[in-house]
């Protein structure tokens, strides 16, 4: 299965995903060119936005599966909600994580 690309100026999940991005520590930089980085919070590198969001989900799922939650799918694009069992975006399962709530 192809891991989708994520536009971070799209929409509500590009939306959800910068913000998801910040609380983790990562800082957006813009160069000359226009192109945009995000800096890492450890090491100051500067990743492009397709790494960044890997990163992110990697550390987030890890995170996810501390709390219960589980993957839905082998590509792990929706997770269960341990509470209810309702599915969720990973991004959006990771920011209800981060923001304490029980779905």
């Amino acid at each position: 299965m192809r891991e989708r690309r994520w536009n971070l100026h799209d929409g509500q999940e590009g939306a959800a995903l910068r913000q998801l991005l910040e609380d983790a520590g990562f800082r957006r930089v813009k160069r000359g060119s226009g192109k945009v980085y995000w800096e890492e919070p450890e090491s100051g590198r500067l990743l492009s936005e397709e790494a960044a969001v890997k990163r992110l989900r990697k550390e987030g799922e890890r995170r996810l599966r501390e709390a219960g939650w589980e993957p839905s799918d082998p590509g792990g694009g929706y997770w269960s909600s341990p509470e209810s069992g309702r599915l969720y975006p990973w991004y959006a399962a990771l920011g209800l994580l981060n923001a304490g709530e029980s779905p």
